[in-house]
């Protein structure tokens, strides 16, 4: 299955507060924003040349996380768990320095994976991941 295969358009939540008039022309932007996604999608993969009005062509990210799991040992995943289990043998702490969204992402990860008190037990009982602040 690819990415492409489930893109669709589902009004379904929007229905009770639009007029029909509005819901065809949401339905209608909606889907066409739908075909230029898969039309981009399948330029990107095709390697042709991009045209200058579609630079810069950035149709890659809608079926990159598939890709970036189907690479195996060699992929960026595994580079990441390499370089993530390198530096839980060497830190005890580490900091995450964003403002807004983009802390908030890495502290959501954080706080659904670990121990609600994580930061207070000793690093035996975290199973030797640092810290995080």
């Amino acid at each position: 299955m690819t990415a492409l295969s489930v893109l669709r358009y589902d009004p379904s939540a929007a229905v009770p507060h639009l007029s029909p008039e509005r819901l065809g022309l949401a339905r209608e932007a909606l889907l066409g924003a739908r075909d230029e996604v898969r039309s981009d999608v399948e330029l990107w993969n095709s390697g042709d040349p991009v045209p200058t009005e579609k630079q810069p062509l950035d149709a890659g990210f809608v079926e990159l996380p598939r890709r970036l799991l189907d690479e195996g040992d060699d992929g960026l995943v595994a580079g990441i768990e390499s370089v993530a289990a390198d530096l839980r043998a060497e830190l005890d702490r580490f900091v995450v320095l964003g403002i807004g969204g983009s802390y908030m992402g890495a502290r959501a990860l954080f706080e659904a994976h670990r121990h609600r008190w994580h930061n207070e037990l000793p690093r035996a009982a975290r199973g030797g991941v640092p810290r995080s602040r």
